[in-house]
């Protein structure tokens, strides 16, 4: 279980460094590839591109569920992080508004949208490997892995982040200096890539379909049965993540821009928000494996 887990948490923190990095280089790249005379708006159209890929997260988790469902969640793990690596690569690598006009901003549209149907799938199938691995008293602990290492992978992005404005001039971050956090992911993709395709199937996966228990299109069977429920567990995911991104992805951006804090200050700031935050994560799922999910999931909503 040990190796299948941390080739799991390995893979999920390469993916989330990768999507947390363009929130935080957003003022940089809003210079660069939607120029404008006012930077607010610049800023806007950057956020309106950081929303699309946020957009594609859902339509991810539909498609690669399914992928899980039909052909085994590891090989659902490893066609995400595949289709991570490849858009970061683009990233890193894409001229700017300068060189190539509007393709510039279009490209990196749909970059983005790439990168959120491959994090979507990621993070939804991330949850029910780990689950199906997990022993049943100790569920929600292995599931908050997870969790835990997205947010390493964006504690690592925000560090990175940090590193490359507080050593480089503006001049230099803004021409060469954000796209090295961007291609050295790519190596931390590398090993994920290659542990996830050296795991096996979960248990509880291969247990279903010996015995032929898969359903055809899981989703559609859990809708029609429990409508309420789904919409339920959508609007507690909305709660969380909204209050996730705004305080440590909009913010870091707000400070440097309108409040005029230096960027490698916010980012140090944001950092050791983000170590704080990390470490609880599983002491809560700990936790609720004594006390249950509910009572939990009551309390962080409150």
């Amino acid at each position: 279980m040990f190796r299948a887990v941390t080739a799991c948490m390995i893979g999920s923190a390469f993916e989330w460094y990768d999507f947390a990095l363009y929130g935080y280089f957003a003022a940089v790249l809003g210079k660069l590839f939607f120029p404008s005379a006012d930077p607010l708006v610049s800023l806007l159209a950057t956020y309106g591109v950081f929303a699309a890929g946020f957009a594609m997260r859902p339509v991810g988790a539909v498609i690669f569920g399914h992928v899980g469902d039909k052909y085994g969640r590891k090989k659902a793990l490893v066609a995400t992080i595949f289709l991570m690596t490849f858009p970061t690569v683009c990233l890193g690598l894409l001229p700017t508004y300068d060189h190539i006009g509007i393709l510039a901003p279009i490209l990196l549209t749909v970059i983005r949208l790439c990168q959120g149907l491959s994090i979507g799938g990621n993070l939804s199938g991330s949850f029910t490997f780990m689950i199906e691995y997990a022993p049943g008293h100790r569920r929600g602990l292995v599931g908050s892995l997870t969790l835990f290492s997205a947010l390493g992978g964006i504690l690592i992005g925000s560090a990175m982040a940090a590193f490359a404005t507080a050593m480089l001039d503006t001049g230099a971050l803004e021409t060469w200096g954000w796209r090295i956090p961007f291609l050295i992911g790519v190596l931390i993709g590398g090993v994920g890539f290659y542990m996830r395709i050296h795991i096996p199937e979960t248990p509880q996966y291969v247990k279903e379909m010996e015995s032929e228990q898969a359903e055809g299109f899981p989703l559609k069977k859990i809708i029609k049965e429990h409508p309420v429920k789904v919409i339920r567990s959508i609007f507690v995911l909305l709660l969380n993540d909204v209050g996730f991104y705004v305080s440590f992805i909009f913010l870091t951006t707000y400070m440097t821009t309108i409040v005029k804090i230096p960027m490698d200050t916010a980012l140090t700031i944001n950092t050791i928000n983000m170590v704080i935050l990390m470490s609880l994560v599983p002491v809560m799922g700990w936790v609720s494996d004594h006390v249950g999910r509910k009572p939990m999931m009551m309390l962080s909503s409150v």
